[in-house]
């Protein structure tokens, strides 16, 4: 691809692409991401439970909730000292519990697995300037574009990283002349996607991304994932704590029947790999 046929917005993160269109223009989002352990994400909640349960640090009240941190530091606050004590033992069901819930969230199973998020679709090209902001795209490309819409998100995918590097080019223009959805290289949001808008993109990254190296330049969302999936899990928990008696909910099949019955959506905690995780944010 020649470098005419793009410019840079935000370095290593934001890319547009020349059309024909006076108003709009075509863009695409790049993030990395390794997705996090069981192991990390309930070493995290236990860090914050322990900054909680020692009054290290201010809990704020359910009207003055901001961010995820701020939700999952109020909820562990409210926790009785018995389920205080099943985090501090790893209690063993309680453990196996968030694994289901960390892995069934995954794209692919891979335990150490990292890719680059992808964002595709139209915005304005007012927009593009020297003090144009991540939170200015993410406005527009936040919603999806429907066929009466100038501006919004077209398709999101997922590239899968080998030891740090993009996939084999030539596996990769077959997927895509294939329209392949999901694949053990690339996952996409829709199969029907368009091949050339795909292929640009594709293209784009393997010549401006071609190694370790390069794809480190963009920005890395691993630790912004990590919280928002404690964050699930803790609206999760706080759900079965509402529910069920705690000897209930951690055994038998009650709590894992319970849990999976809420895997349907991820809701808007940035759990999904297919869409662009935000900062901790409040659940919806």
């Amino acid at each position: 691809m020649s470098k005419k046929n793009y410019k840079t917005v935000i370095p290593g993160n934001v890319y547009s692409f020349s059309t024909r269109s006076q108003k709009s223009t075509e863009a695409v989002v790049l993030i990395r991401i390794t997705e996090p352990s069981p192991e990390a994400v309930f070493d995290y909640i236990l860090q914050e439970g322990e900054k909680v349960w020692s009054r290290e640090v201010d809990i704020p009240e359910s009207d003055q909730i901001r961010t995820g941190e701020d939700y999952i530091r109020q909820s562990l606050s409210g926790y009785s000292e018995e389920i205080q004590d099943h985090f501090r033992d790893r209690d063993e069901n309680l453990v196996r519990k968030l694994e289901i819930f960390v892995t069934s969230r995954r794209r692919w199973s891979n335990t150490k697995l990292s890719y680059i998020n992808m964002v595709y679709g139209s915005i304005p090209k007012e927009i593009i300037t020297p003090e144009v902001t991540m939170e200015d795209i993410d406005r527009v490309l936040s919603r999806g574009k429907g066929e009466k819409d100038s501006y919004g998100r077209e398709w999101t995918a997922a590239l899968k990283l080998e030891e740090g590097r993009p996939p084999n080019k030539d596996t990769m223009d077959l997927l895509v002349e294939e329209q392949t959805s999901h694949s053990r290289s690339l996952i996409v949001s829709t199969g029907e996607y368009r091949v050339d808008q795909m292929q640009r993109v594709i293209n784009f990254i393997y010549q401006e991304f071609p190694d370790e190296k390069a794809i480190k330049s963009i920005p890395n969302y691993s630790e912004t994932l990590l919280h928002n999936i404690a964050t699930g899990w803790i609206v999760e928990l706080n759900y079965m704590v509402a529910r069920e008696p705690l000897e209930v909910r951690l055994s038998g099949q009650l709590m894992e029947a319970m849990l999976l019955e809420s895997m349907g959506s991820s809701g808007q905690l940035g759990i999904n790999p297919l869409f662009v995780p935000q900062k901790p944010g409040l659940p919806n």
